[in-house]
């Protein structure tokens, strides 16, 4: 009878031992899924930002350089003033030149008289495709480079590009219009990121396919929590 009740006990004591087993290798397995699902979660997000960041940079195009103006070298004695003149993301733009100097913000309504930009001596001007239909853009721009130093960034559509082809001034257009590039754009002109984006199609006489200058970055690039794939609205 003893025996009978150490065997059954021993039976018992096995059957433990296997379910114990078949638990934790359960719990083992469970954890490398979701181990597994997140490590993919978060390889996809790097993917997806890289791919972003890639588009930005090859869509950044800088154009009459020739002079090597950009990016700016001594901000030492630069007065500087931002003409937004359409764009959507004219903040963000700002902000980034703000991380190397300091400069003047405007709308371009706000722009009574040109008077007012006299205590500048280099003026930044943000425009989209669809402003550069008008006429008193083009007029601003030819009345600001008789005194000043104008550098143009531009985002939309490149065949508006054609609107420009009678300046010389250095300029810089994506065909993105997102935040990321009005920043990329910015640390372009104050020396933060290289230049290295072509034209891909021909857009006038001048401005042919495979156009574009190169440059090298000349001081820190700071990035944005959009370019690290950060949303705003979770900071």
């Amino acid at each position: 009878m003893r025996y009978l009740d150490v065997k059954k006990h021993k039976t018992r004591n096995l059957e433990f031992i296997k379910a114990s087993r078949y638990a934790f290798f359960k719990i083992v397995f469970i954890l490398f899924i979701i181990v597994l699902g997140f490590y993919k979660t978060v390889s996809s997000k790097n993917n997806r930002v890289f791919t972003k960041k890639a588009d930005v940079h090859s869509s950044a195009v800088l154009l009459n350089n020739q002079a090597g103006s950009i990016p700016f070298k001594d901000l030492t004695h630069r007065r500087i003033v931002s003409i937004n003149i359409g764009s959507a993301y004219s903040l963000e733009f700002d902000a980034m030149l703000r991380n190397y100097t300091e400069v003047k913000s405007l709308d371009f309504n706000s722009v009574i008289d040109l008077n007012d930009l006299m205590s500048y001596n280099t003026v930044i001007i943000q425009l989209t495709s669809q402003s550069l239909f008008l006429q008193k853009t083009i007029d601003l721009i030819r009345e600001a480079q008789k005194k000043n130093e104008v550098i143009v960034a531009g985002f939309g559509n490149a065949s508006a590009l054609a609107a420009l082809d009678s300046l010389n001034i250095p300029l810089i257009w994506n065909n993105l219009q997102t935040a990321s590039a009005s920043e990329y754009s910015a640390k372009i002109i104050l020396g933060g990121e290289e230049a290295h984006g072509k034209l891909n199609v021909n857009v006038s006489p001048k401005q042919q396919i495979g156009a574009g200058y190169d440059t090298k970055k000349s001081r820190l690039s700071y990035s944005s929590a959009q370019e690290l794939g950060i949303s705003s609205a979770k900071l």
